[in-house]
C-alpha cells in the first residue's frame, strides 16, 4: 500500500485525541490517544500513513512535543509560544554586545532540545509579530530578539 499523506480530519482526530485524553499540563498517554482514535475511526491504520506504530507516525509529524516515562510515551500539542521562549533562550546563550546571533547557532542549540522540528530554521524564520528581527549578510542569516516572550 502507499503512503498517504496526512489529511487534516485525521491530523485534527489526533489533535482532539491528545486533549480529550491530556492532563492538566497538556501531557496525554500515547496509548490513551491511540484507543480513542481506534474508537472513533476503526479503520484508522499507522502503516498508511509509512508507519508501523503511532509513536513514529506522533513523531514524524514534527508538532508534539514528546516525553519517555520508563517506556510510556506521552506527547503534547507544541505551543508555538513556548516555541518562541525557547528560540529567544538560544539566542541569548550566543548572543555577546550587539544582540545578533547567527541562525545556524540557534538551530545547534535547539537541536539538543527534546522537539522534534524536521527544519528549525524555517519554523525560526516562521515567527512574526515582531518577537524576532532578521537579517542577512552575504548567505549568512542572523537573527536577534526584538521583543521578550514572558
Amino acid at each position: 500500500m502507499a503512503k498517504q499523506q496526512i489529511d487534516k480530519a485525521t491530523l485534527n482526530l489526533i489533535y482532539k485525541a491528545v486533549k480529550d485524553n491530556s492532563d492538566d499540563s497538556g501531557w496525554a498517554y500515547l496509548g490513551l490517544v491511540g484507543t480513542y482514535i481506534t474508537t472513533v475511526k476503526p479503520d484508522f491504520d499507522t502503516r498508511n500513513y509509512g508507519h508501523d506504530k503511532l509513536s513514529g507516525l506522533v513523531k514524524a509529524l514534527g508538532v508534539f512535543e514528546i516525553k519517555m516515562q520508563g517506556s510510556q510515551m506521552y506527547l503534547r500539542k507544541s505551543s508555538f509560544s513556548s516555541f518562541i521562549r525557547l528560540v529567544q533562550k538560544a539566542i541569548y546563550h550566543y548572543s555577546e554586545q550587539n544582540d545578533w546571533v547567527n541562525i545556524q547557532d540557534a538551530v545547534e542549540y535547539l537541536k539538543k532540545t527534546d522537539l522534534n522540528i524536521r527544519n528549525y530554521e524555517e519554523v525560526i524564520e516562521s515567527i512574526h509579530s515582531g518577537w524576532l528581527e532578521f537579517k542577512a549578510i552575504g548567505k549568512k542569516k542572523f537573527i536577534k530578539i526584538n521583543k521578550v516572550m514572558v
